[in-house]
């Protein structure tokens, strides 16, 4: 069974929250932020190629070669999302190309502390 596990992007800090913490051994407690000040992201169940939790809004890169071309842009980088009730990756540069999670992947940020990853290069 996945555990079920939260974080959020504190929009007015700046700064991402993770639970549990040693006050609460739930992350549960995330969820009840309000909406208008909080981004709220689940953990996936999986981790990276060095253990690292992955949730949603991480970009990951694969460890395998993944190269979609857009616009004559190659990029191998992708953003965790959720929708429909599974987790996938959205390949940067692509509205309408998903692709299921491969084997081996690494986290180079998250698309909130890290938003230059996000940026055409």
């Amino acid at each position: 069974m996945r555990e079920i596990k939260f974080r959020a992007w504190d929009k007015v800090k700046k700064k991402m929250i993770y639970g549990p913490t040693p006050d609460s051994p739930s992350s549960s407690w995330i969820i009840a932020l309000p909406d208008e000040g909080f981004l709220k992201m689940q953990y996936t169940g999986l981790k990276d190629k060095n253990g690292k939790e992955i949730y949603e809004g991480d970009i990951v890169k694969p460890n395998i070669i993944l190269f979609v071309f857009t616009n004559d842009n190659v990029t191998n980088k992708t953003i965790v999302e959720f929708d429909r009730g599974s987790f996938y990756l959205q390949f940067l540069n692509s509205k309408s190309i998903r692709h299921i999670f491969p084997d081996e992947k690494l986290i180079v940020g998250n698309k909130y502390e890290n938003p230059d990853l996000l940026e055409d290069k």
